[in-house]
C-alpha cells in the first residue's frame, strides 16, 4: 500500500508541475516553459510547449512531465476563446 501512496504522489506532483508551465500571451506568440512541483516529499519537473494564433482566438498546449519515481506523464489540450 505505501508504494502505491509514492506512486500517487509523484503523479499528483506531476500534475502540479505541468499546471505551473507559464502559456503564452501574445497573439501569434509560441514558446517554451517549464514548471516544477512537489507533494509529499515526491518531486516532478515538465516541460511544455504553447501556442496563439495570429488572430489570438486559439491557443494550443501541450506537455510532458516526470517524477522522481521515474514514472512520466502527458498531456495536452486547445482553447478556443472570444
Amino acid at each position: 500500500m505505501n508504494r502505491v501512496d509514492r506512486k500517487l504522489r509523484g503523479g499528483i506532483a506531476q500534475a502540479g508541475a505541468m499546471a505551473n508551465i507559464p502559456q503564452v500571451t501574445r497573439n501569434g506568440a509560441s514558446g517554451v516553459g517549464v514548471g516544477v512541483a512537489s507533494y509529499r516529499d515526491e518531486n516532478a519537473i515538465s516541460v511544455g510547449y504553447s501556442l496563439m494564433s495570429d488572430n489570438g482566438k486559439h491557443i494550443i498546449k501541450t506537455s510532458v512531465g516526470l517524477d522522481t519515481r521515474g514514472y512520466n506523464m502527458v498531456g495536452a489540450g486547445y482553447m478556443y476563446q472570444w
